[in-house]
């Protein structure tokens, strides 16, 4: 709604222009953009190549660890402005996906953000987009259309509260208060309708799975044993109940929108039959017991553990916080044999971002085979398209075969919209404002 990006990824994992009209790699270590000159801020400074090298500098700089910006951005260098609408930014290694990466760099006024600081310029955001916000609440901001904006709203008023019970927010939205209910949850699809409201869905660029240590002598260690449990969920039956249908069974780390998603791979069949055999292959005949933690999911992991019952396989789940346990997670404190967690390929839409987090490049990692890993290199720093796509297929290939964890679903989310709404579009975590209108 306040801040724009350089680039814009669409829901199909196309990178776009945006406040950048177009780029090109000039050495392995630099880009060139050419930016918008018809762009303003809300306080009424223009957009120019000065706004980006200050952007670049300041994150690349001294500063706070704890701004996400600074690490997502980590490989970012230097910038130098060479026209007034033409900038080069430097990074500290070779980027083929940069552009991707420069879709989550907002950007700020400058002078304001000196003049101001962190804090200030926070409560009182001066940005591009088609939305100024006027008054903050601890639960509830107020905007007003900022129409010299280059993307200028349709609406001339935005409200967002947060309501983090979901029962509340269906309240809201059937008395009126709200016209767009975030987090709809299935359950709920039927009042909605009956409310005349309809269900927005949109694919989030992860894939959910229980993650399963291979670290560990136990028969998770044993690929067989991790074959066989993919093969006895029945995952299309948990898409369809528990998910309305709205998305696909999963194939691999990434989603289909990710940048090295192998549209050859197929899902594990379901056959529970086949999955027994494995089982006792591996020398596990009566099933085995293990443990795994989570902290969101449970309907999803129970009915996960309801399956695997069915072939001798007894899970035991056990939820946590979810902050204690993404706490842990990071740690390398985990000490179940399993975890339910995403394979997660934002922001940047990249399979190789899906599973670097799961590989031997995490300083305690719960999977790591160093076969694998030479490719995996490779394809992060291959420039030339098809060969960055087939060194990502591989890598594809290999998790998808040596299943270092059941894979569930392809994540989606739900919106509830009214009768009134139009132009609705969430793309991997932005509302496209400027968009939205609502009738009479």
């Amino acid at each position: 709604a306040i801040y724009d990006t350089l680039t814009w990824l669409e829901s199909d994992g196309t990178v776009i222009p945006w406040l950048a009209t177009g780029w090109q790699n000039i050495d392995d270590l630099t880009w060139e953009f050419s930016l918008r000159d018809d762009v303003m801020f809300s306080n009424g400074t223009p957009f120019s190549a000065d706004t980006v090298e200050f952007m670049v500098k300041y994150i690349a700089g001294d500063g706070p660890p704890t701004e996400d910006l600074r690490r997502e951005l980590e490989p970012l260098a230097g910038a130098r402005a060479t026209g007034p609408y033409t900038i080069e930014i430097t990074t500290k290694r070779p980027m083929p996906m940069f552009p991707r990466l420069a879709s989550i760099m907002p950007m700020v006024d400058p002078n304001a953000w000196q003049t101001m600081g962190p804090e200030a310029y926070q409560e009182r955001p001066i940005g591009t987009g088609p939305f100024i916000a006027k008054e903050w609440t601890p639960t509830s901001v107020t905007m007003t259309a900022f129409l010299d904006s280059w993307r200028a709203p349709k609406a001339d008023h935005l409200e967002i509260l947060a309501i983090g019970d979901p029962t509340a927010r269906i309240q809201a939205f059937q008395s009126d208060r709200i016209d767009i209910s975030m987090g709809a949850e299935p359950d709920q699809f039927d009042d909605i309708r009956s409310m005349g409201g309809t269900i927005a869905a949109w694919q989030e660029g992860m894939v959910i799975s229980i993650l399963l240590r291979t670290d560990q002598d136990n028969p998770l260690a044993d690929v067989r044993v991790r074959q066989a449990l993919n093969m006895a969920v029945d995952r299309q039956a948990i898409v369809d109940v528990l998910l309305d249908g709205r998305t696909v069974v999963a194939s691999q780390p990434a989603t289909r929108s990710a940048f090295g998603f192998d549209h050859a791979l197929e899902p594990y069949p379901y056959d529970p039959i086949a999955a027994r055999t494995l089982l006792a292959e591996a020398g596990y005949p009566d099933g085995f017991s293990f443990t795994v933690e989570t902290g969101i999911g449970a309907a999803l992991v129970q009915r996960v553990a309801d399956e695997l019952s069915r072939i001798g396989v007894t899970m035991e789940v056990q939820m946590r916080p979810v902050m204690a346990f993404l706490s842990d997670f990071t740690g390398g404190r985990i000490s179940r044999d399993g975890f339910m967690l995403s394979w997660t390929a934002t922001p940047v839409l990249d399979a190789t971002q899906a599973v670097a987090l799961h590989s031997c490049l995490k300083p305690r990692p719960w999977y790591c085979d160093q076969n694998i890993m030479p490719t995996l290199m490779a394809a992060m720093g291959e420039w030339d398209t098809e060969r960055a796509l087939d060194l990502r297929h591989q890598v594809m290939r290999h998790y998808r075969d040596q299943a270092p964890g059941i894979f569930l679903h392809e994540s989606v989310g739900f919106a509830a919209l009214s009768s009134k709404v139009s132009g609705f579009k969430y793309t991997y975590g932005k509302i496209l404002y400027d968009q939205m209108d609502l009738s009479d």
